[in-house]
């Protein structure tokens, strides 16, 4: 199976590189930590029974995929060295996956390109790719109230017919539904509030999850 990838439309231009390594990073040696039972169950079966076979392939231990092979006559030193290999590659896997998009203005115009670019890269991938092997990708849109004032600035401008407007807003939501309809895709679209809300957004929205920012006492 094709590991999913993550696009972020980083609108905010909030993303650090940094901290979003040290995140990745956190969370693939908790759940190698979290493993570390099993292998070294493993690990003793296989000595037992005295086989190099690796009875882990399939199992998941930072992602889909990533197996865990240990070898029955491997001394600690060389299975540490082999682990923290494993450890080094399943990061740079997770890391390899994730795509931050930062259009250089605030308009809707640049994320209709991108939206574009991607459905004909996935639409050049599915005639190479199994269709049921293939793993949906999400697309992460931070954040949907950044262009807020701009646009409602943009449709309030009088045009010739009965176009809505010169913000290019509802040409961006329906390249959105052209790839959801096209590919296996998830959308998750972050906002800091309700203004300015699009009809065709809501209409998209199967799930809502509101987020409070906890305060240490």
């Amino acid at each position: 199976m094709v590991e999913p990838r993550i696009i972020v439309l980083d609108i905010d231009h909030c993303f650090n590189p940094i901290k979003l390594m040290l995140a990745v990073r956190e969370a693939v040696l908790r759940r190698f930590h979290e493993t570390s039972v099993a292998r070294k169950w493993v690990t003793g079966l296989m000595a037992a029974s005295d086989t190099r076979a690796s009875i882990l392939e399939g199992t998941t231990m930072a992602e889909e995929g990533f197996c865990m092979q240990l070898d029955d006559d491997d001394g600690d030193n060389d299975v540490s060295a082999r682990e923290k290999k494993m450890i080094d590659h399943a990061i740079a896997s997770c890391l390899g996956r994730i795509n931050i998009v930062q259009p250089k203005d605030f308009t809707y115009l640049a994320l209709v390109a991108t939206l574009e670019s991607l459905r004909q890269s996935l639409d050049q991938e599915s005639k190479h790719t199994n269709h049921a092997q293939a793993a949906p990708t999400m697309i992460m849109i931070d954040s949907i109230s950044t262009l807020d004032a701009s646009t409602q600035y943009q449709e309030s401008l009088p045009t010739k017919g009965s176009q809505s407007g010169l913000s290019d807003r509802n040409e961006f939501y329906r390249q959105l539904i052209r790839l959801r309809d096209s590919h296996q895709v998830a959308i998750i679209g972050t906002s800091l509030t309700t203004a300015g809300r699009c009809s065709i957004w809501d209409k998209m929205i199967t799930h809502r999850v509101s987020m409070r920012k906890r305060i240490n006492d």
